[in-house]
């Protein structure tokens, strides 16, 4: 009682997100996502999101952990912590298919350990 009366327009669902985000409803598509949970699964996320039309044209995906400590883009050589070069070469996967996605536009922002600001486009203008 007496909290933002914004808090009854959203809910918190609990659980795996791969699993989650086949159930949401596709009544409406996000103009927002905020992508940050397991790295080897941020491909899958966005592919299911636009697989079941839950992107709206011109939503903004905004990634956290794209550059992960610089792994994706430095030789194992070099690993400070190397239990977490698999996840460093998921988001370097990761990158490399939203760079060479046509539906997709990427601007990776040098912000700790990198927040990507990616756009979907469903269609491709040719002007």
């Amino acid at each position: 009682e007496g909290g933002p009366t914004y808090a009854s327009h959203h809910e918190v669902v609990v659980g795996p997100a791969l699993d989650t985000l086949q159930s949401l409803p596709i009544s409406e598509p996000f103009d927002l996502i905020f992508v940050d949970a397991n790295k080897s699964e941020y491909q899958r996320y966005v592919e299911i999101l636009m697989e079941r039309g839950l992107l709206a044209d011109g939503c903004q995906i905004i990634a956290d952990n794209t550059l992960y400590c610089g792994i994706p883009y430095t030789d194992k050589l070099f690993d400070a912590q190397p239990a977490r070069r698999a996840f460093g070469e998921s988001i370097r996967d990761f990158n490399l298919w939203v760079k060479n996605h046509p539906h997709l536009t990427q601007v990776i922002l040098p912000i700790r350990d990198g927040v990507s600001i990616i756009m979907y486009k469903p269609t491709i203008d040719n002007a």
